[in-house]
């Protein structure tokens, strides 16, 4: 499910301190490449990643409310920084290049919100950012950047 950045429940994803964008409940756990990008951070407690798309969008995609606290339990990176291969075949063929994994029950379990914000850091090259809201992510974008570097 897709939700209005705003909802988020952390100030600096609501307020939009980071930039503009969306956020999602996973139903997996899984954070799969929504751009064709390079990856220029895996954090080092591997709960959040940041990718520039071929277009120049910064994107940061960062699991859960509070979850750096679990100093990366739970969550394994499937790239590494400077990862330059990130494809998006998602929408075409179903598959896509896996950026992280995660453990969602566990990370549930042990208290922590899972919803995942998707933040156009740079957001201010942008004349718009289109946002959906309330529907299933699954193969479907739901960000839509205009006038900059789409």
């Amino acid at each position: 499910k897709i939700i209005p950045i705003e909802e988020v429940k952390d100030e600096t994803f609501a307020e939009k301190v980071l930039g503009d964008g969306a956020a999602v409940l996973p139903d997996t756990g899984l954070v799969v490449s929504p751009a064709d990008a390079t990856v220029e951070t895996v954090f080092g407690t591997n709960h959040a990643v940041n990718l520039v798309t071929d277009g120049g969008a910064e994107l940061l995609i960062h699991i859960g409310i509070d979850t750096v606290k679990l100093k990366g339990r739970h969550f394994k990176p499937m790239v590494k920084d400077g990862h330059n291969e990130l494809q998006q075949e998602l929408l075409d063929s179903g598959q896509a290049e896996i950026a992280l994994e995660f453990d969602l029950d566990k990370i549930k379990e042990e208290g922590y919100d899972v919803t995942t914000s998707v933040v156009v850091t740079n957001s201010g090259d942008y004349a718009a950012i289109d946002k959906e809201s309330g529907e299933a992510v699954e193969k479907k974008p739901f960000l839509t950047l205009t006038g900059g570097n789409e």
